[in-house]
């Protein structure tokens, strides 16, 4: 390439010393050109004197696409949703956590109470076919010390929601209570295929 005429004009300020530009400008470039962002780089060499490949991965980017990516900007897919109930978030950090989900959700439905426990669900009062999302797992496992008001309030949550989004811990490594929950949800979804 080198022994073509023009190949390296240097024409650009951010590319004197060299024909390449730095992954800062090559993002911006493919995100005006309808691709993503660099979704992931990889250098031969970790030190910068020593570098002289890298490759980068990105992607043409639609509303299909863009969907598995950021789910919640996607406007075809906001359900029909009424209520909306966020329950977790004992500890600062989830409850960080809890008041940015809620506001990420406020173009489904204004309101969005937040309880720190799935006991207090039921006394919130809920209509039937509410929307739950629960990161009560992330902080204490639900199962790990059940209590008849526990078992209660799991009962009212797959009784009385529509959509429920449930996050726990990774179940397969850490917590086995964890995959207990994950196998009462699937459960639950054969005994309310409507759930």
């Amino acid at each position: 390439m080198s022994g073509l005429p023009g190949w390296w004009l240097s024409g650009d300020d951010s590319r004197q010393y060299s024909p390449t530009i730095e992954p800062l400008e090559w993002d911006r470039m493919l995100r005006d050109s309808g691709f993503s962002e660099i979704d992931m780089i990889r250098r031969d060499y970790a030190d910068s004197t020593k570098q002289s490949t890298s490759g980068m991965v990105s992607q043409a980017m639609d509303e299909m696409v863009e969907f598995p990516r950021e789910p919640l900007l996607c406007p075809f897919t906001v359900p029909d949703v009424q209520d909306l109930f966020i329950i977790g978030g004992k500890t600062l950090p989830f409850r960080q956590m809890d008041r940015g989900v809620a506001n990420q959700l406020r173009s489904w439905t204004p309101e969005i109470p937040l309880t720190d426990s799935l006991l207090a669900l039921e006394d919130a009062g809920p209509e039937p076919g509410v929307t739950v999302v629960c990161v009560e797992d992330l902080d204490e496992t639900v199962l790990q010390a059940t209590t008849p008001e526990k078992r209660k309030a799991l009962q009212f949550l797959f009784s009385n929601a529509k959509h429920i989004l449930y996050f726990i811990r990774a179940a397969y490594e850490d917590s086995p209570y964890s995959m207990a929950i994950y196998g009462l949800g699937r459960t639950m979804t054969f005994e309310h295929p409507g759930l």
